[in-house]
């Protein structure tokens, strides 16, 4: 129990300790908002002769002669109230104080709003003046009807010169204090519009890369299906050429096959014919021979019968000579 409580009060203060921080940067916020338009109701109202570079201070003899003339205007009934409100106003003493009690509290100091250095009525926001204001208050030292007591509202070439000068000071240094978060601002997004452009330029080399890759691939692939249908046509082709030569070879053995057998099959029937015309001439020679021989054997015999017939005539007429 004891703890949860030392827990809950921890977590108390810190809360309370972030809510007066919260409220202390929103006050000084609107007392630097409340400086800056000050300053540049100053500058608005600040005759053009007090803004020229190339400004030249009065006589100082003769200011303190115009200090005794000088009377007192209607228009600066709002300057009593104006100081009343700025009297209010914590000086830097107490502000440094009051920011630094509220950027780091003491765990053994109050924390509640009223234990503050100084009173929450002191960042009330005083009624500005306006540059019209400014203008006749700035106008009003150059009055020539002024009484003497209130000699010393009234503001010199120099002394304007110098509000002036702090005016331009204060608005430069409150243009860079609202300019750097800007800046910062502008450097962060800065790094993530370099963060987030490195990104993209690494996807897009990525992804040329992986664009690259895949074209390669997809070469890759293309030349392995050209070779190979290379390689099948030429396979094909050489078994075209083969099956071309089988066939031609085949052909060409089917041929000499044919002519080998027409040739034997001429070989024998010129032998039959040879034989048949031998057989026929020598049956021819035969015959020849035979008839020549017959004709002999006739001859023969018609002689012999001849000679016979002549011996029987020619024995009767041998015996008839003496």
């Amino acid at each position: 129990m004891m703890a949860d409580r030392e827990v809950s009060d921890v977590e108390l203060l810190s809360f309370r300790d972030g809510a007066e921080g919260e409220n202390c940067l929103h006050n000084m916020d609107d007392l630097q908002v409340t400086m800056m338009t000050l300053a540049e109701h100053i500058i608005e109202a600040t005759p053009e002769r007090i803004k020229q570079e190339n400004f030249v201070l009065a006589e100082e003899a003769s200011q303190t002669d115009r200090t005794d003339n000088v009377a007192i205007s209607t228009s600066m009934s709002w300057l009593a109230s104006y100081l009343a409100d700025v009297e209010r106003l914590p000086s830097a003493a107490q502000i440094r104080s009051l920011y630094g009690g509220c950027l780091t509290p003491s765990p053994h100091t109050s924390r509640s709003p009223s234990g503050s250095p100084v009173d929450a009525t002191a960042f009330e926001k005083p009624r500005l003046p306006s540059a019209t204001d400014w203008s006749e208050f700035l106008s009003a030292s150059a009055g020539d009807k002024v009484e003497n007591e209130f000699a010393q509202l009234t503001l010199s070439d120099h002394e304007q010169r110098e509000l002036y000068e702090a005016a331009k000071l204060v608005q430069t240094v409150f243009r860079k204090y609202k300019g750097r978060p800007l800046r910062e601002q502008q450097e962060v997004a800065a790094a993530v519009i370099q963060r987030c452009y490195r990104k993209y330029k690494q996807l897009t080399w990525i992804a040329l890369k992986y664009a690259l890759y895949k074209k390669m691939i997809q070469a890759a692939i293309l030349i392995q299906s050209k070779f190979r249908s290379y390689y099948e046509q030429k396979k094909f082709q050489q078994s075209r050429r083969a099956a071309v030569l089988i066939q031609q070879f085949y052909r060409s053995y089917k041929e000499f096959g044919k002519r080998r057998q027409n040739r034997r099959t001429a070989a024998l029937v010129q032998q039959k014919l040879r034989s048949s015309l031998l057989t026929k001439k020598q049956d021819q020679a035969a015959r020849k021979i035979m008839r020549f021989l017959q004709r002999c054997r006739h001859r023969a015999k018609d002689s012999k019968k001849e000679l016979e017939e002549r011996d029987c005539g020619g024995g009767g007429g041998d015996d008839n000579i003496p």
